[in-house]
């Protein structure tokens, strides 16, 4: 069986994470769990529950809190965030890789629980241009306010470098997956084979 990694992919809203684990998980990779968030927010016009978020109530969400039922949480854009523990750490036991679309707060927090099985990857933009117009054509009603995140989640990400071990700029989706997929295999080679 071969390691289990955990694949946190970071990056600023629209920079693609989410097209780039879309498609990776298209090509049919069996051996890689996608872990879905939950989040409080209203769903928005193609997304599909269990596929993209679990959409769950702010009481459901706080009640999870509580119980310790999140491996990692936030609170972004007006709405809470969060990775449910329960089916990341069944797939785990699968031996499965693991692949995340977290920000750098969770990404962190993976970090400092799965030290030595998380690689965390910034995904970025080739421009921050070429990001504002990819926020335009997602038509987000806040987009001045992503913006403005974004731009403080900049320079949070270039802050906190050290914690990146790969980067990935998503100008060529194709490429983009790619490259993914090379940082994955390359984290599979690491491993000794058990005899």
């Amino acid at each position: 069986m071969l390691s289990n990694k955990i694949f946190v992919l970071v990056g600023l809203s629209g920079s693609g994470k989410s097209t780039l684990i879309k498609n990776l998980l298209k090509k049919n990779h069996k051996d890689i769990f996608y872990s879905i968030s939950l989040t409080t927010r209203k769903k928005r016009k193609g997304e599909k529950e269990g596929k993209d978020y679990y959409f769950i109530s702010l009481e459901d969400f706080q009640k999870m809190i509580k119980k310790k039922k999140l491996l990692e949480w936030t609170f972004t854009y007006g709405n809470y965030y969060g990775t449910p523990k329960e089916p990341l750490m069944k797939a785990l036991k699968e031996g499965k890789k693991i692949l995340m679309d977290l920000d750098i707060n969770g990404a962190k927090k993976i970090k400092e629980k799965f030290k030595d099985q998380s690689k965390i990857i910034l995904v970025l933009p080739p421009t921050f241009d070429s990001l504002k117009e990819r926020l335009k054509k997602r038509k987000e009603k806040e987009i001045n306010l992503r913006l403005l995140t974004d731009k403080k989640a900049l320079k949070e990400l270039l802050k906190n470098r050290k914690i990146f071990d790969y980067y990935l700029v998503n100008d060529n989706l194709k490429e983009a997956i790619k490259n993914l997929e090379a940082i994955i295999k390359a984290e599979e080679l690491k491993e000794l084979p058990k005899i």
